[in-house]
This record gives C-alpha cells, structure tokens and sequence, in this order.
C-alpha cells in the first residue's frame, strides 16, 4: 500500500477545476465527515459482527476516498471490503481497520495542511 500516493494531486486538482474550490472545500468537509463516522461505524460493525455492515461502509469509502484521490485510504478500504467478502475472520479484519485507521489519520492530516500549509 505505501507506493500508492497518500494523496493524488492531479486527481484533487482535477476535481477542484471541475467544481470550483468553494464547492471543493465544502465536498472535502463532507469527506472528512464520512470518514470519521466510518471510522465509528466499523468500530461497532466489529464488536457486532456484522460482516455485511462492514463490506458496505468499506466499499463506499473506498469509492468516495478514490474520487479525491486517497488512493492509500481507498486501498484499505478495499483490503476490508474483500476480507469481509472473503469470509475472513474478525480478528485479521480488526487489523485491516487499524490500517484504516492509520491511513485516515495521515490523509486528514494533509488535507488539514492543504488547508493551512503553516499549521501542524
């Protein structure tokens, strides 16, 4: 997963000429929205096992963590979607979300720095 870019430029900057960067800001708030309350959502997925919960939350993300070019974040979504699909246990997919975890955390840091470049 690490020699995917944490965050595609081209797409974010493809994106932003599309919809302009008032609209932009407004669909990356969203986005980090979605992701933390994925982040809430597989944490009680797991505790309930509720594997279809889990491939469903994991399969949008991925493909709304894609659209802004998260491709590492999109990436482990999609390792959680096909373990769930796959009949995986819970524990190796409980190590599939701290992976998640850890991707979420490093892309919401960079969109916080794309935000604000002075700020850590």
């Amino acid at each position: 997963m690490n020699d995917l870019p944490l965050c595609n430029m081209s797409t974010l900057k493809s994106l932003e000429q599309e919809v302009g960067t008032d609209v932009l800001s407004t669909l990356i708030a969203s986005l980090c929205d979605e992701i933390e309350t994925s982040r809430e959502n597989f944490t009680v997925y797991i505790k309930n096992t509720a594997r279809q919960s889990l491939e469903v939350e994991a399969h949008a993300l991925k493909s709304a963590a894609l659209s802004f070019g998260a491709e590492r974040l999109s990436q482990a979504c999609r390792s959680i979607e096909f373990a769930t699909k796959g009949q995986k246990d819970f524990k190796y997919i409980s190590n599939l979300i701290i992976e998640f975890e850890n991707e979420a955390d490093a892309f919401l840091k960079h969109l916080k720095h794309l935000n604000n470049p002075t700020q850590d």
